[in-house]
């Protein structure tokens, strides 16, 4: 039986309360780190939500409230006003960055995974372990060999890999501009940030 797809909010733990960082597909490949926090969504909290932060709230729940209970509705939504224009600008900046990405990592599905693994698989069980460094050596040892079903599985390995790289470039790129927008010091600085972050792989 397939499992339901559903809209669920990604959570931080402020010490005081949850912190709603972002609205994420429930069958996403992509976690912001190892063990992250997550909570059901009603559809239109979803939406409300994801409004608030591209507006550049802060909105959190209490404590209280159960992860794993049942979905969010709009009362549960608190916004915690932000003291400045810059606070809420950079609110608003990492909100939809992080949702770019959320958008870019759900189209990397199940085939491509599979087609990476068992693609390096098959070439290691052939004596192929390709690395940046052997590369070019290994694809055209790999040619040369004629054989065609181990050309097809570098084929699939090749394209599943550029697909996955792409990804964790953008995941990088993130991680850089999400830092680089809490040390801007001006709402003006934050936009040129944003407007090179959402250039990448245009």
């Amino acid at each position: 039986m397939a499992s339901r797809v559903y809209e669920v909010a990604s959570i931080e733990d402020t010490g005081t309360d949850w912190r709603l960082t972002g609205v994420v597909m429930s069958d996403t490949q992509f976690l912001d780190t190892a063990g992250g926090l997550y909570m059901r969504l009603s559809a239109t909290t979803a939406d409300i939500l994801q409004q608030m932060l591209e507006d550049g709230h802060t909105v959190v729940i209490p404590k209280s409230m159960d992860l794993n209970g049942p979905e969010l509705q709009p009362g549960d939504l608190q916004i915690t006003e932000s003291t400045t224009e810059l606070e809420r600008v950079r609110n608003s900046a990492i909100s939809s960055a992080r949702t770019r990405m959320y958008q870019r990592f759900t189209t990397i599905n199940v085939i491509v995974l599979f087609n990476y693994m068992e693609g390096n698989n098959i070439l290691q069980d052939a004596g192929y372990n390709i690395t940046d460094s052997n590369r070019e050596d290994n694809y055209l040892a790999i040619l040369n060999t004629g054989n065609t079903e181990l050309i097809q599985s570098l084929e699939d390995y090749l394209e599943a890999k550029d697909q996955l790289s792409a990804k964790r470039f953008l995941w990088a790129q993130y991680k850089v501009f999400k830092v680089e927008v809490l040390a801007a010091e001006t709402p003006e600085e934050v936009e040129t940030l944003r407007t090179q972050f959402f250039s990448i792989g245009n």
